[in-house]
């Protein structure tokens, strides 16, 4: 879906993005995003309401999102050439659809059709040894040989391994980021991530301007 259609589902992934379990059962049901947040309105409307008393200029409902950063988003998302991927889109991955905390919007750079491929997942230790650098290359390229898509988190040690592995066996790989889709971590993978997108695709379930957090690692 192009950044123009899909301001609405901008919205509500930067108002609910951490509470994908809040929308799924609605989304599966085809109600819309804008229908979405019209319904949790009350309740992040109190959720507001009792935060700003607790910390002044406090905001965190469906109001309180800025338009002009969606704007933002929709602009940026062009720049970058990437697209967004809504929950119930037939593009949508049908094994992550099946999760019960489906992530209600994806921003993609790069190709849409990788995510549903016949996949492996190979992620591992940013302080690997050697030995185990050289297995995950390995592994990502004979993988990646065979038509496998390779998917990974664009991490130092076993994660750009396997990715680089892939490209090198002629294949594809996805790195899913736990950031916004504007941000690349580590920076020194710019260009990996860069090459990643000429026939495979980053992945984020994150609004822009996401820093990079553990807890946000998928």
């Amino acid at each position: 879906m192009a950044p123009d259609d899909a301001l609405d589902w901008l919205r509500l992934q930067r108002t609910l993005a951490y509470h994908p379990e809040a929308v799924g059962r609605a989304l599966r049901d085809g109600v819309s995003p804008t229908r979405v947040l019209a319904l949790l309105e009350p309740r992040l409307a109190r959720a507001n309401e009792s935060r700003t008393r607790a910390a002044p200029g406090w905001n965190t409902g469906w109001e309180a999102v800025d338009r002009e950063a969606v704007e933002r988003d929709r602009k940026c998302l062009l720049e970058l050439g990437a697209c967004v991927l809504p929950m119930g889109h037939p593009d949508y991955p049908d094994r992550l659809a099946a999760l019960p905390d489906t992530p209600p919007v994806l921003l993609i750079r790069g190709s849409v059709r990788a995510l549903s491929a016949p996949a492996v997942a190979i992620v591992g230790a940013r302080a690997a040894t050697q030995s185990a650098r050289d297995q995950a290359r390995r592994l990502g390229r004979e993988l990646g040989a065979v038509g496998f898509t390779i998917v990974s988190g664009l991490a130092r040690g076993i994660d750009s391994e396997a990715h680089r592995g892939a490209l090198e066996g002629g294949g594809r790989t996805v790195a899913v980021l736990a950031c916004g889709l504007d941000r690349i971590y580590p920076p020194e993978h710019r260009d990996l991530a860069t090459e990643i997108c000429l026939g495979g695709a980053l992945v984020s379930e994150m609004p822009l301007g996401t820093s990079p957090r553990r807890e946000l690692f998928p």
